[in-house]
């Protein structure tokens, strides 16, 4: 390891006094830094200037200066995709820079100093009314969280920049960290806390107080930090007894029985490395999964630790004459960026072996899995049998042998031995051995380490830098075995956050898992197709023979329709009592018989008092209801219907094979019967909303290759909207819509948007629609099958080819697009005018002029330029011409496009005018 210490990197004033640097950021590629200090000024460092071997060669030091801010700038974050640079300041405001490639602008910027590259401010966010202590983004660059001495925190969006959130009344909060894995923040504040958020829904999941009581109130920061395989969280400013430490917070119970203690002051700033390391011993044992964090504070020693020792392996004095303020790691773990007070920035480089031996980024991918990594909306909290799932998962793909498109697209069901298998492996508690070891050796040495410091070994190079040679604690004298970190079990309480759904849920409840399916293809038989495909297909899929077709009814005349149609689903179970609860207070109870000579029973009561009765010959496999009527059906096929206070609606409705699913909503009624055929009905207006629609083109007919029945995905949920628009949610993480007009199916929510997407989070966080628990659903299913690495690891695959490089910008834009029209298929008129809202915006940011002219000519109609005669004046309960105006202000502030608008804005009022 050696140190370098440039002296022309700094922040001064007009007498070129050095002032305090208070945050440093590095690039994700490693090229840059970012540094904030006290003369309110954003500057922008060649990292390749600070490593020169000499100092004549003309490189580029400083890139950029930016004096926007009108206050001292306390903390500057680079995103994690690299594309946005996030600063904020004393002046209570945060801007959002972005670098411009034009090369317009570049010299001297605005005070003389000399500019590189340009970086403009893209966003200005107004929301705190008091001094910016620390920003932090999400690992997918989809959030930014902010705080400050207002005592609140604001959640932005990472993209639009939007506020989604604000949490108030948490004292002056001075240092955030994200999970890794994303499905958590967590803030430290002067009230003496540590609290973790759900990034789900913003709200507190612990709030941790123990360590931390005691605590001095005089640090200007508690920078905190998560470590990269999201097991701990390391919290600075902790006490244990009359020692200062720093608490490590073990997730899911979020208990802090270790610290780490070394310091003789208050530790403001702790930062874990971002990679996991394997660590030899000198006994040649080697230790994989281990982590690395660096720790400073107000006694001017910056300290490394890893999990493997129970003492720091490296402690260095003296990098400056004030105490360190900030602290950041490159991406590749191989550089530490330590920023001070007293105005300057010290680059701590080490050599292979120094720190460890890095692990692959799979590794790291692979430790985050458990809690759910990859998944943008992820709803479900983290609990055991969440973990089961995905352990469950995790092994089935193990032992699966298709190649390697089937494993990423693919999934099947997995068998209860299997489940047996796994159980006992994902509930097994974590190595409790390690959790008492640690703080016990940690005990024995605390007069040793604050008493003794170590001696450092400098040497000086024929170049003239100084080099530091880490000293691991086993060799001091008196040296213990070594302790690890514990490896904490995520036990938090199982309980689901319910979503609100906007349409309805089938009558009877879907069983665990979905119904099942199988299916015959329509394609040609393999030998026929000619291609290598064939012998993955043949090894993946069961061949299941007709005679192993589900049967949950009692036996009776198998109607032909069955043993005919292309697709067959499992069939409702007949229930001795089945009792349905409408949208009133009105329950439906259906009381079966065991034999078919006696009829079956249906008694409609309200608070207990039976409001009327009625007999029907068949038993009732599955009943639904709305405030307008009720419909049951029956094992032999027919459909009953009343109104709600008894009186029968029509004639028995008589289908081609038993329901297996029945859902209504308002005045309509669907059913899906286990012939794979899909029914809606208007009961009011007596009319079918369409012709019945067949399951198959959705179940993959057209991509099976055997003519014998085979499984497929199961129907995990299915409903109706209030427009009578039937939408299906299937275990492969697809959901589908059923357009009536065009009578086919259409898939409007699937995995390649959760991955790519720049908005997939954006519809959870904004108004609640059909659209959006598609989604929601979408998210869910994508979890459970343990899919998301496998999707990962295609998409940065492709992302690092040639010609691939727009890939997430252009999905975006797509998603965005499929939600528009979705969102008008489905008739949801809000989720409709939001995505419009967010589709104008990034047409603006981006500058793609042709769709800003299309999206307006669409909106304004038929009267400009060329005539449409698809376009409609409304759509979904909007007035197009009045999202128009909407759109026109939301893209006005770009200047790119605001010759278009301005055009539009034109048109827009003479078409007016003549109104």
């Amino acid at each position: 390891m050696f140190i370098i210490k440039p002296n022309w990197l700094s922040h001064q004033d007009d007498r070129e006094t050095p002032l305090s640097i208070f945050s440093v950021s590095v690039h994700p590629d490693g090229s840059r830094i970012a540094t904030g200090g006290l003369d309110g000024k954003v500057k922008i460092w060649s990292v390749a200037a600070m490593e020169s071997e000499h100092e004549n060669e003309g490189q580029p030091r400083q890139l950029c200066s930016m004096s926007t801010h009108n206050g001292a700038v306390h903390a500057v974050r680079f995103s994690p995709g690299g594309r946005f640079l996030a600063s904020g300041s004393d002046d209570k405001i945060i801007l959002i820079w972005e670098r411009d490639t034009s090369g317009a602008g570049l010299g001297l910027s605005f005070g003389g100093d000399s500019t590189f590259e340009n970086w403009r401010s893209v966003r200005r966010l107004a929301g705190h009314d008091n001094d910016i202590q620390d920003l932090a983004w999400s690992a997918d660059s989809s959030l930014l969280v902010s705080a400050g001495l207002d005592s609140s925190i604001i959640v932005w969006h990472g993209h639009t920049f939007q506020q989604l959130k604000r949490i108030e009344g948490q004292s002056h909060v001075k240092g955030l960290t994200f999970d890794p894995s994303g499905k958590y923040f967590a803030s430290a504040s002067d009230d003496r806390t540590v609290k973790i958020w759900r990034t789900n829904d913003f709200a507190l999941e612990k709030s941790i107080s123990t360590p931390f009581e005691n605590s001095p109130l005089t640090t200007y920061f508690r920078r905190l930090s998560w470590s990269p395989d999201g097991n701990n969280i390391a919290c600075p400013n902790a006490m244990n007894g009359p020692v200062s430490s720093i608490a490590i917070v073990q997730r899911g119970e979020w208990s802090s029985d270790f610290s780490l203690i070394g310091h003789e002051g208050p530790a403001e700033i702790v930062c874990f490395n971002p990679r996991l390391f394997k660590q030899v011993q000198e006994d040649g044992t080697e230790t994989l999964g281990s982590t690395i964090v660096v720790s400073a504070g107000q006694d001017k020693v910056v300290t490394f630790w890893n999990t493997t020792q129970s003492k720091p392996f490296l402690i260095t004095e003296e990098l400056g004459l004030k105490s360190v303020s900030d602290l950041t790691w490159s991406a590749n773990g191989d550089k530490l960026f330590i920023s001070s007070y007293d105005g300057s920035v010290a680059l701590a480089v080490f050599e292979p072996g120094d720190l460890g031996f890095p692990q692959p980024w799979e590794d790291n991918i692979a430790a985050l899995a458990k809690y759910g990594h990859g998944q943008h909306g992820m709803i479900l909290p983290e609990s055991v049998q969440q973990l089961e799932l995905e352990a469950l998962a995790q092994k089935a793909a193990a032992e699966a042998t298709v190649k390697k498109m089937d494993t990423l697209m693919g999934g099947g069901e997995i068998e209860d031995t299997q489940m047996q298998d796994v159980m006992p492996i994902a509930a097994k508690p974590a190595n409790s051995n390690s959790a008492t070891a640690a703080p016990q050796a940690i005990s024995q040495h605390v007069e040793k380490i604050v008493d003794k410091r170590v001696e450092q070994k400098v040497t000086v190079d024929s170049k003239g830098r100084k080099r530091v040679a880490p000293t691991l604690i086993s060799n001091f004298q008196g040296s213990s075995t070594p302790a690890r970190l514990p490896d904490s079990t995520p036990r938090p309480s199982a309980k689901v956050n319910g979503t609100t759904t906007e349409y309805s849920t089938p009558s009877n409840a879907l069983p665990e898992g979905g119904v099942e399916g199988l299916i015959i293809g329509n394609k040609r038989k393999e030998q026929d197709e000619g291609d290598e495909i064939t012998a993955a297909h043949r090894k993946k899929g069961k061949v299941t023979s007709a005679e192993e077709i589900p049967d949950w009814i009692r036996p009776a005349v198998t109607n032909p329709a069955i043993a005919l149609s292309q697709t067959r689903l499992g069939a409702p179970k007949v229930k001795a009592l089945i009792t349905y609860t409408n949208d009133s207070t009105l329950v439906l109870e259906i009381r079966n018989s065991p034999n078919v000579q006696t009829p079956t029973r249906l008694i409609c009561k309200r608070e207990g008092e039976t409001i009327w009765t009625d007999y029907i010959p068949r038993s009732v496999l599955t009943a639904t209801g709305t405030k307008n009527f009720w419909a049951v059906a029956t094992e032999d096929g027919s459909v009953y219907t009343w109104n709600i206070i008894g009186k029968r609606l029509f004639p028995v409705i008589v289908l081609e094979s038993q329901s297996s699913i029945l859902g209504s909503n308002g005045w309509w009624l669907f059913s899906i019967t286990v012939a794979g055929l899909l029914y809606v009905w208007d009961m009011k207006m007596e009319t079918a909303a369409h012709t019945p629609a067949s399951l198959a083109p959705i179940l993959d007919s057209a991509t099976t290759f055997e003519s014998t029945p085979k499984k497929t995905a199961c129907i995990t949920n299915v409903a109706v909207t209030n427009t009578g628009v039937v939408c299906i949610t299937l275990t492969s993480a697809d959901s589908f819509v059923y357009n009536g007009t065009m009578l086919v199916w259409q898939r409007v929510s699937e995995p390649w948007w959760a991955i790519n997407s720049l908005y997939w989070d954006s519809t959870r966080l904004g108004i609640p629609g059909p659209l959006g628990s598609l989604e929601r659903r979408t998210d869910m299913e994508f979890m459970k099958h343990g899919r998301g690495r496998a999707f990962q690891r295609m998409v940065k695959g492709g992302l690092r080819r040639e010609g691939f490089e727009g890939l997430e910008c252009i999905a975006s834009l797509a998603h965005l697009e499929n939600r528009i029209s979705s969102a008008a298929l489905i008739g949801s008129a809000e989720e409709y005018r939001s995505a419009t809202l967010m589709y104008a915006r990034r047409l603006g940011e981006q500058n793609f002029q042709e769709k800003v002219k299309g999206l307006c000519q669409e909106l304004l109609g038929p009267q400009l330029f060329i005539e449409n005669h698809h376009w409609k004046p409304t759509v979904v309960g909007i007035y197009k011409r009045e999202l128009l105006k909407e759109v026109l202000e939301v893209m006005g502030g770009f200047r790119e496009v605001q010759r278009i608008t301005t055009e539009y804005s034109e048109a827009l009022q003479a078409i007016s005018e003549m109104s």
